[in-house]
């Protein structure tokens, strides 16, 4: 049975595969290609706060190995957090791919639009493919509901590929249910929107 325990810089290379794991379509066009994106994790994941922090990220563990991890995002992160995840891009990217992104980021905000107070967003949910099939992915969004619960929230959000039929299907399994569905013209890419109701 996995546990589950806050990340830390010791599973940062393990983390960073996985993360690439959960959306590798779109982080390859955000970061140019999978090694630019993995090299990119391997450096922000041992930093101490932002978004791709390890220490950002529930981790589930079996025998001292990650197997699988979630991220959440707040719509009241704090500002240190928004520095952080600034910092860490300008420090790791080279100027092109950072020019590059900020390009895009206005299309990338109107595709995975930030939750609103009521809501927790669930981000970087990934498992080990040798691993999946064992309950892990559903403790970790067990796990999900329990933080948002503690923190008062009404529904859990999360984007998911509209290609990633099996990644849907499990959502949709748990209790998920698609809200909307919207095309990143840039890849052609569709995702879609998924809610999980908490006060019903």
């Amino acid at each position: 049975m996995a546990e589950l325990r806050q990340g830390s810089p010791e599973f940062a290379e393990a983390l960073g595969p996985l993360i690439y794991s959960a959306a590798p379509e779109l982080l390859n066009f955000i970061f140019k290609s999978e090694r630019e994106a993995l090299n990119f994790f391997a450096l922000a994941l041992p930093e101490s706060d932002g978004q791709f922090s390890a220490y950002r990220h529930q981790i589930a563990v079996h025998d001292d190995k990650c197997i699988g991890c979630i991220s959440f995002w707040y719509e009241e992160l704090p500002q240190s957090f928004h520095l952080a995840t600034i910092d860490s891009l300008q420090n790791h990217l080279s100027l092109e791919a950072l020019q590059h992104l900020l390009s895009v980021n206005p299309y990338l905000v109107a595709l995975f639009p930030p939750p609103i107070d009521s809501e927790l967003c669930i981000g970087h949910l990934a498992v080990l493919s040798e691993q999946r099939g064992r309950g892990i992915g559903k403790s970790l969004l067990n796990f999900a509901k329990q933080q948002a619960m503690a923190l008062q929230k009404q529904r859990l959000v999360l984007d998911v590929n509209a290609a990633n039929t099996q990644a849907l299907a499990f959502y949709q399994e748990f209790g998920f249910t698609c809200v909307k569905q919207t095309e990143f013209t840039h890849t052609g890419d569709k995702f879609v929107r998924m809610h999980f109701d908490l006060t019903s």
